[in-house]
């Protein structure tokens, strides 16, 4: 059963351009975007709202009638995720996700979850993993506090460690692993790539739009276009495509 979402959109009056600094739409159009990540994700976006402040509240980015505004509409259609069309610092995420008891998600990590959900290559995977860590490490603030025993007065002394130290100790051990893996991988493919008596260069571009829509091979590069289709982050992977004519 798809989770259902509700979108919510900041704009700040002391802004020069309302724009999202992210996507560098307006905060509509960033919306009309951000739905279509979450539908690409298999969500059913069932509202949105948009919240305009004088500045972004440290705790919550919102304010404390539009987090009751937003209860009532998830209560009312029965949504069960937030999705932000912004970066969410890792306080304000666990204020929220405490004044709202639902998941709450920012623009940043359902685009990593989108890429690690269609992400084909190893290497590719590899470094979708390493920045899910990268933005989970900061995010474990908070946990796992039940289990202390490294605090002071009686009873806190003594061998043990929180399970937030045991979480970040795992991640830290983990995005080693992974970045020795992403040099190995690496190695290899250059290994791969300098054959003998290769006699035709090489090149490499990328080709992807902000949202992470493939874009079309240029036409006089060659006549075999990418595989672009409605879905964002439909193709993550990396394609080879030979030229039909000489670059220069």
């Amino acid at each position: 059963m798809p989770e259902i979402a509700i979108l919510i959109g900041v704009q700040l009056r002391r802004q020069k351009e309302p724009v999202n600094p992210l996507t560098e739409l307006s905060v509509e159009e960033s919306l009309k975007e951000l739905h279509l990540l979450a539908e690409s994700a298999g969500a059913t976006v069932a509202g949105h709202l948009i919240q305009i402040r004088d500045h972004a509240d440290r705790a919550t980015l919102i304010g404390a009638g539009k987090i009751t505004e937003i209860a009532a509409l998830a209560a009312a259609v029965s949504a069960d995720t937030i999705l932000f069309d912004c970066e969410l610092t890792p306080t304000q995420q666990r204020n929220l996700e405490r004044e709202l008891d639902l998941k709450v998600l920012d623009r940043t990590q359902l685009i990593l979850d989108l890429f690690a959900a269609r992400t084909r290559t190893r290497e590719g995977q590899l470094q979708v993993e390493l920045a899910q860590l990268n933005y989970l490490m900061p995010r474990l603030a908070g946990k796992g506090i039940m289990m202390s025993r490294l605090g002071g007065g009686i009873g806190t002394r003594g061998p043990g460690e929180t399970q937030l130290e045991i979480d970040r100790r795992k991640i830290s051990a983990k995005l080693k692993a992974i970045k020795h893996n992403l040099a190995r991988v690496r190695g290899g493919r250059g290994i791969r790539t300098m054959r003998p008596g290769r006699c035709s260069p090489a090149y490499r571009w990328n080709s992807m739009s902000k949202c992470g829509r493939p874009r079309s091979w240029c036409p006089w590069v060659t006549d075999s276009p990418s595989p672009c289709s409605g879905v964002i982050t439909n193709s993550t992977a990396p394609m080879r495509r030979r030229p039909t004519g000489p670059i220069r």
